[in-house]
């Protein structure tokens, strides 16, 4: 039997039907390891939900490790933004702002302590709903956190923000720092549909197993697995969203055999 945590042996888990995750992507901060790739055209900027697992390396203080990163202009700071990050005090954030670099739409979720355990963290965003707390939804290994600090929501109601957009979306770096240092493993991006990790998991907290998602893929979903070796950005969705792999590496270490 598989120990899919590294803090802890599953004794008696359900295997999820037996899914096993074999590859994953170490991404080195160090080195400003980073994928990128710009869609041809955009999918549903309202609804879309990102679920990866994630096993950080050291932190050093570093802060605003970028998950996922859409710019308006990679060279302008200042310019339009949409992202998921590890923000200030190891917490994670969506931070989503305007032309002018005001938060339009943005969450801070309860302290994310980092150490050698793979986590599973799932993004869903849902603009069409009225209340924020609705739109943003933050869950870790399973369970929605609640504990979550929303800033403005000036967009209002069905606001489209730069992800999924028809523009450069990067993993792992901001527009020349921020970088991500640690590793990620069955990275999905889900267009059109705000998911929950049932979809992707089975369980919750210390008992969480992968599981193979068996739903549908819109035009700009795509999900890096990490299984070939001489291109990692190698989307296995179907819908042939590669990403171009800077510097990233493959790594045998996962949620499913950690190290």
């Amino acid at each position: 039997m598989s120990i899919y945590r590294n803090h802890l042996p599953l004794m008696g888990a359900s295997t999820g039907g037996d899914y096993e995750i074999g590859f994953s992507g170490q991404w080195q901060r160090s080195q400003a390891d980073h994928m990128k790739r710009s869609f041809g055209s955009g999918g549903n900027r309202k609804k879309y939900t990102l679920s990866v697992w994630l096993k950080l390396g050291a932190m050093d203080g570093a802060s605003g490790q970028q998950i996922f990163t859409q710019r308006g202009s990679y060279t302008n700071p200042n310019n339009q933004l949409d992202n998921f990050q590890i923000g200030e005090d190891n917490a994670m954030a969506c931070q989503k702002t305007n032309g002018a670099g005001s938060n339009v739409m943005s969450a801070n979720f309860a302290a994310f302590v980092h150490g050698t355990a793979w986590i599973h963290h799932l993004l869903a965003i849902d603009s069409t709903q009225s209340n924020i707390a609705n739109a943003i939804k933050y869950y870790r290994d399973g369970v929605q956190i609640t504990s979550t600090t929303y800033t403005n929501y000036n967009g209002g109601t069905n606001y489209e923000g730069l992800h999924n957009s028809a523009g450069e979306h990067r993993i792992g770096m901001y527009y020349t720092n921020y970088h991500y240092n640690g590793y990620m493993a069955d990275y999905y991006f889900i267009d059109d549909q705000a998911l929950t990790p049932s979809d992707f998991t089975d369980g919750t907290g210390d008992d969480i197993l992968p599981i193979e998602y068996s739903g549908a893929y819109g035009e700009t979903s795509f999900f890096l697995n990490f299984s070939n070796g001489s291109d990692l950005g190698e989307d296995f969705s179907g819908e042939d969203n590669d990403f171009t792999n800077v510097g990233v590496s493959q790594s045998t270490d996962t949620p499913s055999n950690p190290a």
